[in-house]
């Protein structure tokens, strides 16, 4: 008959250090990073740079214990063994979904590796930065040229409605009083009605012209504006994810992660890009009303 060998139950008052959060780690980090992360610690509580705090020494003792177990292979399967029985000895509902080993939100080592992607990520930013600031001068200063251009055609439709209503207007009889009090202007002649007419089309022509120079300026400048605009969107949006990359890193090491900078730059590149855009739109507006003119003369 078979006999089964039941295990020594472990004394009750037996006290089990919890290595992974005195390192800093987690259960499933390798063991380069536990030693990264002890050789960051030991420096950070080393006794010359903690003179006022005498507990330093038990701490680096426990840095040492914790690194001396969990970096031998050996020992960390059994320290595993026995911290996972402890604990499914002593959870409770609330913490029956927590993770095994709790983490300090503090920034841990980086490998070699990631600091190696994080220069990379820092050197896209940058290249990223680069063209949107070089895309966003172009936008700036094509909306700036489509309002100014805008604001001189205002001024010349203002002058062409104002001269082509005179020339086509109907000339209406004063009242009685006004005959009486106030008598009308010798008539002019039909010889200078026609010249005055004739003045008054060929500054409708020229006019028109102006506006019609005008209209292909802005045509143009849109052109450039919606170009430039799909570019710098798109530079934005790779931008953006990239951000985002990097402050979910930060996020997950503990960091701040917050980039006000960036961010504020981000918010004005999209504003500009975002004025830019209405601009453009009512150029339009304003170059199919131009082109209506031609009708009228």
């Amino acid at each position: 008959m078979l006999s089964v060998v039941e295990p020594e139950p472990e004394p009750e008052n037996e006290t089990l250090d919890d290595y992974y959060a005195t390192l800093r780690v987690s259960i499933n980090d390798s063991t380069e990073t536990i030693t990264n992360s002890f050789l960051y610690l030991q420096s950070e509580f080393e006794p010359s740079r903690c003179l006022n705090w005498p507990e330093s020494t038990a701490v680096l003792e426990n840095l040492v214990e914790a690194h001396n177990t969990l970096s031998d292979p050996r020992l960390r399967r059994e320290y595993d063994a026995k911290w996972m029985r402890r604990r499914h000895r002593y959870r409770t509902p609330q913490t029956w979904m927590a993770p095994v080993h709790a983490t300090y939100s503090q920034k841990r080592p980086l490998t070699a590796k990631q600091l190696a992607i994080k220069a990379a990520r820092k050197e896209r930013l940058e290249a990223l930065a680069t063209q949107i600031n070089r895309n966003d001068q172009q936008i700036v200063h094509g909306r700036i040229k489509l309002e100014e251009i805008m604001a001189g055609a205002k001024i010349l439709q203002a002058q062409f409605d104002k001269i082509h209503d005179n020339l086509h207007s109907v000339p209406v009889p004063k009242a009685r009083w006004r005959r009486i009090f106030k008598p009308s202007p010798t008539p002019k002649s039909n010889e200078e009605l026609q010249e005055q007419k004739l003045a008054n089309k060929q500054e409708l022509m020229q006019i028109y012209g102006d506006l019609s120079n005008m209209k292909a300026e802005m045509d143009m400048t849109r052109t450039m504006l919606d170009s430039v605009g799909r570019r710098a969107k798109t530079v934005i949006e790779d931008y953006t994810t990239v951000l985002q990359e990097e402050m979910k890193e930060r996020m997950d090491d503990g960091s701040d992660p917050t980039h006000r900078p960036e961010m504020f730059s981000l918010a004005v590149w999209l504003d500009n890009l975002g004025s830019a855009q209405k601009a453009r739109i009512k150029a339009q507006q304003v170059s199919e009303t131009i082109g209506a003119y031609g009708d009228r003369l």
